[in-house]
């Protein structure tokens, strides 16, 4: 006949466990941090609900039943699983971890970073996993709150008491342009030939600022559009066929000009860098998984 849990003190396990180890009332009881008189209480309500002597008492301590002996076998296992699934600060071996992190971020990151990362990864466990989503359309603060995400890397921070952000690295912008284009002939251009030419806009996400107008504070530059493109590989391809000027994060732009053929230029403002933010579930904190993932994304250094 089973035990029915409902009806049996679970603390007392922590008591048997205890017993066990130090086969010594006294002992046990400086283990758990209990009376030796409430010890000697709860030993009885063991004997009890279990309905064995458990330990007979000999000069020396307490010898264990083979009822207790077999009881321990397995109660003992399930204890340190319990202890081990509770304890906070609890340690994240990733090389044998089974974990898949799910991070959001947009076109530029996924072209960036999102192979270092990866490569990152599989060279610290081989059964951690990556899973990425565009932040095309995402609610980004709702995606946190709901734990659906466990980072997003953006250069638009979201204000929520319940997501925690930091700046993890930041991104100068340049002006790309086909490498014939006289705007940039002499390997740099003026705000004048700038404004004078057509460009090719990434398209924006909702109502969010773009990068640009990020490192600009705000401001919006009054700029002759051509046309709108959903990434910046587009961008690059559209640019290197056309007359039009093209503004990118410096990194996609040299991995875009290689391909193309484009000349690189320095933008014709003097503007500040656009910070990359990493953002996360407050939530999570407490999990060591996580917080091993921020580290060892600090640590890339993006």
């Amino acid at each position: 006949m089973k035990l029915n849990l409902r009806a049996f003190d679970l603390n007392l396990l922590t008591v048997f466990d205890a017993l066990m180890r130090e086969q010594n009332l006294t002992r046990a009881a400086e283990r758990v941090g209990m009376s030796q008189p409430a010890m000697s209480a709860a030993l009885q309500r063991l004997r009890l609900s279990l309905k064995d002597e458990l330990f007979v008492r000999h000069r020396s301590g307490m010898t264990p039943t083979p009822r207790a002996e077999r009881v321990y076998l397995k109660v003992q296992p399930a204890l340190q699983l319990i202890t081990e699934g509770v304890s906070v600060g609890e340690v994240f071996d990733s090389a044998t971890e089974d974990r898949e992190f799910a991070i959001a971020v947009d076109s530029y990151i996924e072209v960036a970073a999102l192979g270092s990362i990866l490569c990152g990864l599989q060279a610290a466990g081989p059964m951690l996993r990556l899973r990425s989503e565009n932040l095309i359309g995402v609610d980004v603060s709702a995606a946190l709150n709901r734990l659906e995400l466990d980072v997003v890397l953006d250069y638009l921070q979201v204000d929520s008491p319940r997501v925690d952000s930091e700046v993890l690295g930041t991104e100068e912008l340049v002006v790309v342009a086909a490498a014939d284009h006289p705007a940039l002939a002499e390997g740099g251009c003026t705000m004048e030939a700038y404004l004078s030419c057509r460009h090719v806009l990434l398209r924006q996400r909702s109502a969010a600022a773009s990068q640009l107008e990020q490192a600009l504070g705000g401001a919006r530059l009054d700029r002759q559009v051509a046309l709108h493109v959903q990434d910046y590989a587009a961008m690059a391809a559209v640019v290197a066929q056309s007359r039009a000027l093209g503004t990118m994060p410096r990194r996609l732009a040299h991995v875009y000009g290689r391909a193309h053929g484009l000349t690189v230029a320095p933008f014709p403002l003097d503007i500040a860098p656009v910070s990359l933010w990493m953002m996360w579930p407050r939530a999570l904190s407490g999990d060591a998984g996580h917080r091993w993932f921020l580290d060892f994304l600090r640590q890339l250094a993006l």
